[in-house]
């Protein structure tokens, strides 16, 4: 069975909470279509910027609220489950993408959180707080290095094909360095 695919330039990864703007038809019918179902589809960014085709890899979120905005918009709040390889695409005539998928292993670690005191102490401040975060989920998750670099990519914003590496990676190990010193930038610029 194939999932709908949404391409977008944006990093959402297992754990992950975000909102989005709902004003295309095809992705109209892609919500109500995800209702009927299991509430999920895959986010993923493009092949090549600005292009709507999708990268091999994304995200399979599930829509956890809608509302109706302000605006009028359909607003939809997502929530990343895992990430997982796309293949046999298609497209429907509106535009909407399709894929077949399967589940890529979570990213694992192999190093201590001792070893990050920065990633843990300054996450906590820069989590969005548009999201109802439960203090205590909050309090565990901060003692897993997975999940703190996880939201840490996310915040950061990355160029589409640095977001196409970071779904790709296998294991954190091979970002921690570089993420270590892009957080220690943000939070310099942002103290």
């Amino acid at each position: 069975m194939k999932i709908a695919v949404f391409p977008l330039p944006i990093l959402l990864l297992p754990g992950g909470i975000s909102k989005l703007r709902i004003f295309e038809s095809r992705y109209k019918r892609l919500v109500a279509e995800a209702h009927h179902c299991d509430n999920s589809f895959v986010l993923c960014p493009a092949i090549n910027e600005g292009e709507s085709t999708p990268f091999n890899i994304g995200t399979r979120v599930e829509i956890i609220d809608f509302d109706v905005l302000e605006d009028g918009l359909l607003g939809i709040t997502i929530e990343a489950k895992e990430r997982v390889s796309l293949f046999d695409f298609s497209q429907d005539d509106d535009g909407l993408h399709r894929a077949a998928y399967i589940a890529m292993a979570p990213y694992t670690t192999e190093r201590s959180i001792d070893e990050f005191p920065l990633l843990v102490t300054s996450l906590k401040q820069v989590l969005p707080h548009d999201f109802d975060i439960d203090e205590r989920k909050l309090e565990q998750n901060l003692c897993d290095l997975a999940w703190i670099c996880q939201r840490w990519l996310e915040c950061i914003p990355f160029e589409n094909s640095s977001i196409k590496r970071i779904l790709a990676e296998q294991k954190l190990d091979d970002l921690l360095e570089v993420l270590t010193q892009l957080v220690d930038e943000f939070v310099s610029k942002n103290a």
